[in-house]
Parts: structure tokens; C-alpha cells; sequence
């Protein structure tokens, strides 16, 4: 009887350990779904935002059961002079770990400067900044 009980003591104390690390997740992502407009993007010390040449923004879909799930969303830079600059838009998966964000895959070329694993360094509502050793990226709910 002692066994039985203590087993299912165990399995309690287990579900709930991986239901509050899968929540950080789901939050996460629930977080991330919408559009955001890029303020800052500096790869190894350049930036690449320049309001002259486009507007950049990404957009997370809504993702259910994060923790496990690849999720969606669709990085755009639009032109504002196609002379000097040619728009993005280019699909891409990631994945939510912890306080890590990975982008797995982006359809074209253009967007392949984002396929790298980042840490989130700050993530609210309104403000979005995630960097790794080379690329940091900021930006704000619109």
C-alpha cells in the first residue's frame, strides 16, 4: 500500500513540475503572437534598420502547446524606395525553450540571417528584445 501511494505521490509531484515548465512556454508564445515593428537589428555590431530604406516587422501566428509545438510567422521588411531596397516577406518556423527562441526555417533566402537560436533577453507585452553573440533584435507591439 505504501508502494502504491508513493508512487502516485511521485507522479503527482512530476506532472506538476512539467506543467509549470510547459506554461513558461505557452506564456511565451502567447506573448510573441501579433505584430511587432522592428526597432533595432545589429548583426556583429551593424545595425540594419534604417527608416529610410524600410519598414521591418515580424509577425507571430498563434501557437497552441508550445512547449512541444513548431510554430509560425512571417518576417517582412516593405521598401520604402524599391530602387534601393527590395521588400521581404519571408515565412519562417520557431520553436519556444525555456528563455530561448530558435528559428528553424525560413522559406527564402533573403531572411536566412535569422536562422540561429537566441536568448530572450526581455519579453512583456509591449517590448520584444532577443539576441544571441552576433545579432540583437528589438522591437515593439504594434
Amino acid at each position: 500500500m505504501k508502494y502504491i501511494f508513493n508512487t502516485i505521490k511521485f507522479i503527482f509531484f512530476i506532472s506538476v513540475f512539467f506543467s509549470l515548465a510547459c506554461s513558461k512556454e505557452q506564456k511565451q508564445a502567447d506573448i510573441l503572437k501579433g505584430k511587432w515593428q522592428i526597432t533595432q537589428l545589429s548583426i556583429s555590431d551593424t545595425a540594419f534598420v534604417s527608416d529610410t530604406l524600410a519598414k521591418q516587422y515580424f509577425e507571430f501566428f498563434a501557437c497552441e502547446k508550445a512547449y512541444t509545438a513548431t510554430c509560425e510567422g512571417v518576417y517582412f521588411a516593405e521598401s520604402l524606395d524599391e530602387t534601393k531596397f527590395k521588400s521581404i516577406r519571408d515565412t519562417f518556423k520557431y520553436n519556444v525553450n525555456a528563455d530561448n527562441f530558435t528559428i528553424t526555417k525560413v522559406k527564402t533566402n533573403e531572411a536566412r540571417f535569422l536562422l540561429r537560436r537566441f536568448e530572450m533577453k526581455k519579453i512583456d507585452s509591449q517590448k520584444l528584445e532577443f539576441g544571441n553573440d552576433t545579432l540583437i533584435l528589438k522591437a515593439n507591439k504594434l
